[in-house]
């Protein structure tokens, strides 16, 4: 079966997304993850610090892992949040993605893949990317929620939808 592709824009892409699939229910599945405008609030949550809507957009069970800023992290949902809100232990002050792109899986789960150049402020620490990311997102009672974060530094950049590794030599750490 043929793999086709359309483009889509959403909020936080540099460039247009795009959603691969080989079958019409798989292109429903990816416009309805895209129509429900998870990512403009996620987006918006995450600029905003918004715990309140973080907990609506992230699954009870979800687990988010992370090697960023040289430290490897497993959390849970609990984990996640408590780094939002009041304590504000994380503030993002861009948020912005490259080369997104959706693939769906089964009925309702669509694994989302790209490059990200957020710059945000953790544990006393400032990161300006670039990481490479794998979001898995599942409809449960009829909303999008996310079931699996993995993010990790990368020591490269995403140009014109290309990969360009940097040599460790010419840039030092990867923590800015």
């Amino acid at each position: 079966m043929e793999l086709k592709s359309k483009a889509y824009r959403e909020p936080c892409s540099v460039e247009d997304s795009y959603g691969y699939y080989q079958t019409e229910e798989e292109l429903k599945l990816i416009d309805d993850f895209i129509e429900s405008r998870y990512l403009e609030r996620y987006h918006n949550a995450i600029l905003n610090n918004d715990k309140a809507e973080f907990d609506q957009l992230i699954n009870d069970k979800a687990v988010y892992v992370a090697e960023r800023l040289g430290k490897g992290e497993d959390q849970r949902k609990a984990d996640v949040l408590g780094h939002l809100g009041e304590k504000s232990v994380m503030k993002v002050r861009n948020h912005s993605r490259h080369g997104v792109k959706f693939y769906p899986h089964g009925g309702n789960v669509i694994v989302m893949t790209g490059f990200s150049t957020s710059s945000f402020h953790l544990y006393g620490i400032t990161s300006n990317g670039p990481r490479i990311f794998n979001n898995v997102y599942m409809k449960v009672d009829g909303r999008w929620q996310c079931i699996a974060h993995a993010i990790m530094d990368f020591d490269g950049t995403y140009i014109n939808g290309k990969v360009h590794e940097i040599p460790k030599e010419k840039t030092g750490d990867s923590l800015v």
